[in-house]
């Protein structure tokens, strides 16, 4: 039995005001509770390295009740990737949308949180061989319609089995190739994001920032072609394109001197 322990933010409106609240929350890691369950499947029997890795993942309802329930764990955070060294994957940040809403499920019922997700979008998947992997999510479960804070959900984490498969070698895709660069000369703390839409792939480097901020504490590079936009800084040339710059953080030489020089660096090298 696995116990996580997290100090959380929660929002209590009352008297026409909002209060931030912390809520420091004991999460025990549990395969069932209360009759609800999750199952992970493998969509590509045979995944290749650099192209899209597939998986479904399924809720199911055992119980004699309706449950309220939240997928938003299944788009960040909800997974385990553990790597053929037996390390765990790094991991992409991902801007989270706002709080989903709360789903009944009723007894007997199986509902699909995931249909058909990459998870490369998620993981730097980078290296071929055998890899494992598992759901561990907190889907904020509720056998009442949700409160207010994070406390009146079960402090649980759902938890699947683990999945065995072979990545089977094949070819990095550009987007995998920036990314391992940039995780390498990351800062601790500094979390990245990385898309591509083609020709130019766009990565983000940031700081977490305090809540309720809305600002980014980052800078973002672009790889492509073409003329800079008005706010971009020529880096140089790389193996996939012109590599980009473009920092409105006032705050950035502080927090990670010779930034622009790391970045091309690691981008410009052959």
């Amino acid at each position: 039995m696995r116990w996580t322990s997290i100090l959380a933010l929660a929002i209590s409106a009352g008297c026409g005001s909002s209060e931030i609240l912390l809520e420091e929350i004991h999460y025990e890691e549990v395969r069932s509770w209360n009759g609800l369950s999750v199952e992970l499947f493998l969509l590509d029997a045979s995944p290749v390295l650099g192209q899209p890795f597939h998986i479904r993942l399924d809720l199911k309802d055992s119980s004699s009740r309706p449950t309220f329930y939240s997928a938003q764990a299944v788009s960040y955070g909800g997974f385990d990737l553990m790597s053929p060294q037996g390390t765990g994957a790094l991991q992409f940040a991902s801007f989270i949308p706002r709080f989903e809403k709360h789903k009944p499920i009723s007894p007997g019922e199986t509902v699909n949180l995931a249909k058909d997700l990459d998870l490369t979008t998620q993981f730097l998947v980078d290296v071929s061989g055998p890899w494992r992997l598992r759901f561990r999510g907190n889907l904020l479960l509720s056998e009442e319609e949700p409160g207010p804070t994070l406390s009146a959900y079960a402090p649980v984490f759902l938890t699947s089995d683990w999945i065995e498969v072979t990545i089977r070698d094949g070819k990095l895709a550009r987007r995998t190739e920036v990314a391992r660069r940039l995780f390498d000369v990351r800062p601790a703390g500094w979390m990245l994001s990385v898309s591509e839409e083609n020709p130019d792939i766009h990565a983000t480097l940031y700081i977490p920032n305090d809540f309720p901020s809305k600002w980014i504490k980052g800078f973002s590079v672009r790889i492509g072609t073409g003329a800079p936009d008005y706010d971009e800084e020529l880096l140089g040339a790389t193996r996939w394109g012109e590599a980009y710059f473009s920092n409105r953080w006032s705050g950035l030489d502080a927090a990670w001197p010779g930034c622009r020089s790391a970045i091309r660096e690691a981008l410009l090298r052959p």
